[in-house]
């Protein structure tokens, strides 16, 4: 997985991408490393009871309450970080990120014309 995907901080933070596929800074295996990271930190806090403020709109891709839906950025970046990949290799970049494609259809729509 080293080398697959490659995604600096720095193109990553123009996408607008954010969350741990933002923190990673590098490839696929950088970005696996970075899940389980937050998987590990998750489990720390397994046993706090306590109910989650109702301000937090983080979610495990990044902020829920901005102009679009962290998987949209996701997406946009996908192009360049597939081109030229094998399709086992693909699969792996795609995975990598996690996109949550349902994230994206509760996204409004703009500029779309009903009638």
């Amino acid at each position: 997985m080293t080398g697959l995907g490659e995604l600096s901080a720095d193109r990553a933070r123009a996408a607008g991408v954010t969350g741990p596929a933002l923190a990673a800074d590098g490839d696929a295996y950088d970005r696996l490393l970075m899940w389980l990271s937050e998987i590990e930190r998750g489990l720390e806090g397994l046993d706090d009871v306590r109910p989650l403020p109702p301000t937090d709109r983080t979610g495990p891709r990044g902020r829920l309450d901005g102009p679009q839906p962290p998987s949209q950025a996701l997406l946009d970046v996908l192009p360049e970080l597939l081109t030229g990949a094998e399709f086992a290799c693909a699969r792996i970049i795609v995975a990598s990120l996690d996109p949550d494609i349902d994230e994206l259809a509760l996204a409004p729509v703009s500029g779309a014309a009903y009638g």
